[in-house]
């Protein structure tokens, strides 16, 4: 990308920020760009691709040309190839060029390509209301749409949704050229009122608000491609977060995605204390009868020092050797597995028989044991 191009993207990038009142932080959110990419972007030390240039103009919902060019707009707008802006070159030298595009909301970019045998350009999606078409002039298109494949001949068209990912290849022998056409959507903010659903532990309703320029807080694509993976393991707390952990965003993004979904550390350490809780309830109810926790009625879980005392979390009663082999013999756990948890607390028959009935709790058992 040229100085000059690389100058115009950075003033356009922040004059649509200025216009919105976005942060860097807003921006990555709604974009997938991380915010040191945009940061470089406006201070013209990096030259964006077409895939970053993509992401960013989605986010705005105005044409990839808003970002690269930004004169007033004129009733009737005509523009030569001296105004086109060549943003894909191939390894073998095909090009992708936009040569037009009207203003926002419902931005139309037009495209011209040419795809040199062997080339192959695209992949990523864009918003889900967007759409595109193709007219080949020339050769064969192979066009992948949502891992589908299809051929499009000299003089065919094809029309697909943008928000499904789609690549275009050219796998014969002969030079292919098309003419693409782009329907950039508004921005669309991200969740509606009811969108967040905290009691379900997700948020998934993506619909269109009614001030296309209201504030979100993760951008549409991202969060729906996070909102699909999280479909899939919604109750399990931990692959959300493993999920949210891996996304290619700075710190803060990922703790607003955890807040969102409620996999903070301090969520999940309830989840597990509530699903431990829950386990002991089922295993009591499993045997009929309630099963020993200790000497104490406070149904909390067990404190394990690391001089080997057991105490309780609430009220801090000690459990002794007998309340210890009491809980483990009524586990739903086999024998062999009892017996290891019997050796481990030092509550085997060996054991107890060698203590006095009714003695010193555990801790104390342990340091006679230690002496001896």
């Amino acid at each position: 990308m040229s100085t000059d191009l690389s100058g115009a993207v950075a003033r356009s990038l922040q004059s649509l920020r200025a216009e919105r009142g976005w942060s860097l932080d807003q921006l990555a959110h709604r974009s997938g760009v991380s915010k040191g990419v945009l940061v470089a972007i406006e201070q013209e030390r990096s030259n964006p691709n077409l895939a970053t240039l993509a992401r960013i103009s989605d986010a705005f919902g105005v044409p990839v040309t808003r970002l690269i060019d930004v004169p007033d707009e004129p009733a009737v707008r005509i523009t030569g190839p001296d105004q086109a802006r060549t943003l894909w070159r191939g390894p073998s030298g095909g090009t992708g060029t936009i040569m037009t595009a009207t203003e926002p909301p419902w931005a139309v970019e037009m495209w011209r390509w040419v795809l040199l045998p062997g080339e192959h350009a695209g992949g990523d999606a864009h918003g889900s209301a967007s759409k595109e078409m193709i007219w080949v002039q020339s050769g064969t298109i192979t066009l992948t749409v949502a891992g589908h494949r299809y051929q499009v001949t000299a003089g065919q068209c094809a029309r697909f949704s943008g928000g499904e990912h789609h690549s275009y290849a050219n796998e014969g022998d002969e030079p292919a050229e098309m003419t693409m056409v782009v329907v950039v959507p508004p921005a669309v903010s991200l969740l509606s009122r009811s969108g967040v659903d905290r009691g379900q532990r997700k948020c998934f309703e993506l619909v269109m608000g009614e001030n296309w320029d209201a504030d979100a807080r993760v951008g549409v694509p991202m969060i729906q491609m996070i909102a699909k993976q999280v479909s899939q393991c919604k109750d399990r707390p931990r692959a959300v977060r493993q999920i949210i952990d891996q996304q290619w965003l700075d710190e803060d993004s990922k703790q607003q995605l955890r807040e969102t979904f409620r996999v903070t550390d301090a969520d999940l350490v309830r989840y597990e204390r509530e699903a431990a809780l829950e386990a002991r309830r089922r295993t009591r109810e499993r045997y009929g009868t309630p099963v020993p926790t200790g000497p104490c009625d406070c149904d909390a879980e067990p404190v394990v020092d690391p001089s080997g005392r057991i105490s309780c979390r609430r009220c801090g009663a000690e459990w002794t050797a007998l309340d210890v082999r009491q809980v483990i013999d009524a586990q739903f756990l086999d024998e062999d597995s009892k017996q290891q948890l019997r050796e481990t607390f030092r509550v085997t028959d060996a054991d107890l028989a060698a203590r006095e009935p009714q003695g010193p709790g555990l801790a104390d058992d342990h340091d006679k044991s230690d002496a001896a």
